[in-house]
């Protein structure tokens, strides 16, 4: 009987924190009011993007060419020069120094000119190890448009973790509103089990 008390115990341990079901919030939030997660993950480290560069409207670009403007945890306001731009189909990426537990996932949009605030995810992508392939974590597809400056966060809905144990982050983004949207901040904020 103890045997199955301890057994079952251990279980309840291992799974606490695990994942539920992974859901996109999406709501417009105040640029001015906002203010950078604390334990983010992504600061400081600017990803890389391998398509979708940032877009150009009438021959000029626009947005900044420096991918470091996503996680310098600043949002700054509609300086259009200080914002990224998010072209259809981009994929950008992060690495890790060491292995991490994710617990959510924030994606901020920004631009001055009215229809450039919309936020489309198509998948979420993890590695476990350095050198193996990208893993789809589950998560669904996303897509908002509006004129608004809009926040689209991934979480668990009983608030477990998004993803454990990775080395690598991917997203994957869908076909932006107007073919291209501003995109301020994102964060990936690290998961701290509840202290008793």
């Amino acid at each position: 009987m103890k045997k199955l008390i301890v057994a079952g115990l251990l279980c309840l341990a291992a799974g606490f924190g695990a994942q539920a079901e992974l859901k996109w919030t999406v709501a417009s939030y105040d640029p001015a009011a906002w203010t950078p997660a604390s334990d983010n993950v992504l600061a400081g480290i600017a990803p890389t993007f391998t398509s979708g560069k940032y877009y150009s409207e009438a021959n000029r670009t626009t947005a900044s060419s420096n991918p470091g403007v996503l996680v310098d945890g600043v949002i700054p306001g509609c300086n259009e020069s200080a914002l990224w731009g998010i072209g259809n189909d981009q994929v950008l990426t992060w690495n890790f120094p060491s292995a991490t537990r994710l617990s959510s996932l924030s994606v901020f949009s920004l631009w001055a000119a009215a229809g450039r605030g919309g936020i489309s995810v198509a998948k979420v992508q993890v590695k476990y190890r350095a050198n193996g392939e990208f893993v789809d974590i589950g998560a669904p597809a996303v897509t908002k448009t509006g004129s608004a400056a809009h926040a689209a966060v991934l979480a668990d809905t009983e608030g477990g973790f998004i993803a454990d144990g990775v080395v690598a982050l991917q997203i994957l983004f869908g076909t932006q509103q107007n073919n291209g949207t501003g995109c301020a901040e994102i964060e990936a904020v690290r998961f701290h089990y509840p202290q008793s």
